[in-house]
């Protein structure tokens, strides 16, 4: 059994003239699709970043380099001083660490990393020299 759908033309010389086949109409017959009544119930939130990473200066003026993640409905924060990447710690709370570590976010310098170590694996007692090396140069002077 062949189910209807759309036949490219090059294709159609391939179906037996028996063969049921739809042929969907050509785009300026197709009257503009309207959107579902209920859509606005549905609405579409801009999605939230679930990594990033941020420069941070204490009020001991000392440099630190901030690791946020959000991950099932929690969200974790781990501190590395920025002059040696030496991992300091981390503290989960619940949320997102936009809402949750938002203090940090307001004040602190947002850092690109062209590639995200693996925090668990790759940075348990420091960040990777490439890493560190790619978040000191975006503070540099700061």
């Amino acid at each position: 059994m062949q189910l209807p759908g759309y036949v490219f033309k090059s294709e159609i010389a391939n179906h037996e003239s028996s063969s049921p086949v739809t042929m969907l109409p050509p785009a300026s017959n197709l009257q503009a699709i309207k959107a579902p009544a209920d859509r606005d119930d549905f609405p579409h939130g801009p999605s939230k970043t679930q990594k990033s990473c941020y420069f941070w200066r204490g009020k001991n003026d000392r440099g630190y380099f901030l690791a946020f993640v959000n991950a099932k409905g929690s969200c974790s924060i781990r501190r590395f001083e920025a002059e040696s990447g030496t991992f300091l710690g981390r503290e989960y709370k619940s949320g997102d660490y936009q809402d949750s570590f938002s203090e940090y976010l307001r004040s602190g310098l947002a850092l690109y990393v062209s590639r995200q170590p693996n925090l668990e694996r790759d940075c348990k007692s420091s960040l990777p020299d490439t890493v560190l090396s790619e978040l000191r140069r975006q503070v540099s002077g700061k």
